[in-house]
């Protein structure tokens, strides 16, 4: 008589060995009904009873694999071998099966901390990309500043070459002053002697002659104020030259920060690429940024031209 031995209906093999029963009845292999309480609800399969772990009851058979197909089911030795190959590809499945299932998990878990990293990568990628944009905008704002301060500088130039051309008319008419300072003296000496020689002759030349020394006085008066007008001029001159110089100094320190500032900017933007980053590029380049680009005057100032001057003065200094 032969029978078909009952199946897992867990696994859906056959229970030969290495069996538990639920306090239900019904019978499971060990591994099987012990997955599904751990990974599932702690109910049985079938009845979907209550099954507490510590109620399993571990069941043991005289029969074993070999004997089981010859006496039990009646067959023939040769089918034995072959049912006997079987179980053991089963075992053999079932175990490569267990070392797939860890090796899944092992990779999920893998995946799940690449997807992490990935995540947090990409969140400081827009972060940079956003400390980007907030750079970019404030050089923007500091080239428009440049520029407006160029606009000042040419300014300032164009004051200063008025005043140096007014200087030199007034150094073409202190010449001429000076020639006629000259013949004023000339015409002293030669007015005091025609004064001497005519003074008992002509009272009325006396008279003429003390007009033309007091004009001649009121003419070295202006004379004197002409050439005290040159010296200020002169001086104001060389403050101007001294001015151009500081402004062109300025000018030129202007260009080489906007230059540094461009190299910093490529720098960022070549650094947001990379997949990590050993340190935070926002205190980079803020610190670069309050470092290589700082402006010594405000526009405010730069409208009062000596305050801006001295203060242009010190920041060459320092």
């Amino acid at each position: 008589m032969f029978w078909e031995a009952p199946t897992c209906v867990v696994c859906l093999t056959e229970l030969y060995n290495n069996l538990s029963a639920a306090p239900c009845g019904h019978v499971f292999h060990s591994e099987c009904i012990e997955k599904c309480l751990f990974s599932q609800c702690k109910n049985c399969p079938l009845c979907r009873s209550r099954v507490v772990p510590s109620k399993l009851v571990p069941l043991s058979f005289n029969l074993t694999a070999k004997e089981q197909p010859t006496k039990v089911l009646g067959l023939s030795e040769e089918e034995s071998k072959n049912l006997l190959t079987l179980q053991n590809l089963a075992v053999e499945a079932q175990n490569e099966k267990k070392i797939l299932e860890k090796r899944l998990k092992e990779a999920e878990g893998m995946v799940a901390g690449k997807s992490e990293s990935i995540a947090a990568l990409q969140k400081i990628v827009e972060d940079e990309r956003h400390n980007c944009g907030k750079y970019q905008k404030k050089y923007e704002e500091s080239l428009k500043e440049v520029s407006h301060s160029q606009y000042e500088i040419q300014k300032y130039t164009g004051l200063f070459t008025n005043a140096h051309k007014k200087l030199k008319e007034l150094e073409s008419k202190a010449t001429q002053l000076e020639s006629l300072s000259k013949l004023v003296e000339e015409l002293e000496k030669q007015s005091a002697l025609a004064w001497a020689e005519h003074a008992k002759e002509n009272l009325s030349i006396e008279q003429q002659a003390v007009q033309f020394y007091n004009a001649l006085l009121i003419t070295s008066n202006s004379l004197r104020n002409s050439e005290k007008q040159i010296k200020e001029l002169k001086t104001c001159n060389e403050e101007y030259i001294q001015q151009q110089s500081q402004v062109k100094r300025q000018a030129a320190a202007y260009k080489k920060e906007t230059e540094s500032l461009k190299k910093i900017l490529a720098d960022l933007e070549s650094k947001t690429n990379t997949s990590s980053l050993k340190r935070n590029p926002q205190d980079v380049m803020h610190n670069a940024f309050n470092q290589n680009f700082s402006f010594p005057i405000t526009f405010q100032d730069a409208k009062q031209p000596k305050k801006a001057l001295s203060l242009l003065s010190n920041r060459s200094n320092v």
